[in-house]
């Protein structure tokens, strides 16, 4: 992995190597070096660079196997990932040097997606929070009564349509077998310390989800800047919706 300041560092070494005079190496021209050679700064997303490749092999070979029996509509894949809803965008726009940030706020739920191998069945979100409800626990976080919940509603709408679907979920310990047997939906877990790289949803799925609601929320922003409206804190009703 490669920062932005491994060049300079390195580029500062050479002229010393063949007894020259160092130039000035300046950001500009670290921008037209990256420019001239199509090099990217990017951000590095995941975990997939961890996992050993022999583990990978071992897994995906195995979930062929179980794959290969269910057409794509009938392939299901679920995940949770945190929701901080307050969170603002990382970046502004300025014509000053530096700006000064705030505390981030890490208000969040935790938001359970779910759909299709095609995409033809995407599932409603399911949004689990820290109040006292039905559906939520101390610490927002998916728990085995809520997932067998989600299960046996899952099973029966793929009993009333005539169904018969595989679930593909990771080995977390809310993931659990449900003691009541499901009908119409098989349940499959992903092998253990792959799930980074195998898991569908992780695959940048998930990533446009949550792009999505920061596009939704700059919008709305703008239009309220724009109406002369003050700006609301986002309550979590106004963001499940």
């Amino acid at each position: 992995m490669l920062s932005t300041e491994h060049p300079f560092h390195k580029n500062s070494n050479i002229p010393k190597l063949l007894c020259l005079q160092r130039p000035g190496f300046s950001k500009g021209w670290a921008y037209r070096f990256r420019k001239r050679h199509d090099i990217r700064c990017i951000r590095k997303q995941g975990e997939a660079a961890s996992v050993k490749p022999s583990s990978v092999d071992g897994g995906r070979a195995k979930m062929r196997e179980i794959t290969d029996r269910y057409e794509l509509p009938d392939i299901y894949n679920l995940d949770e990932t945190s929701f901080f809803y307050h969170a603002d965008a990382p970046r502004t726009l300025s014509r000053k040097k530096m700006v000064a940030g705030y505390k981030a706020d890490k208000t969040q739920l935790t938001m359970v997606v779910a759909t299709n191998a095609d995409g033809s069945d995407k599932q409603s979100l399911l949004f689990i929070g820290k109040m006292a409800q039905p559906r939520a626990s101390k610490k927002a976080w998916m728990n085995t009564h809520i997932f067998h919940d989600w299960l046996r509603e899952l099973d029966m709408c793929m009993l009333l349509a005539g169904r018969r679907i595989l679930l593909l979920v990771d080995n977390v310990s809310s993931h659990t077998r449900p003691s009541i047997p499901l009908f119409n939906v098989r349940l499959e877990f992903l092998p253990k310390n792959t799930t980074s790289v195998l898991q569908p949803l992780d695959q940048g799925i998930i990533t446009c989800t949550k792009s999505k609601f920061m596009r939704i929320k700059v919008e709305d922003s703008v239009d309220k800047c724009i109406a002369g409206k003050p700006q609301v804190k986002i309550s979590i009703l106004m963001a499940v919706e």
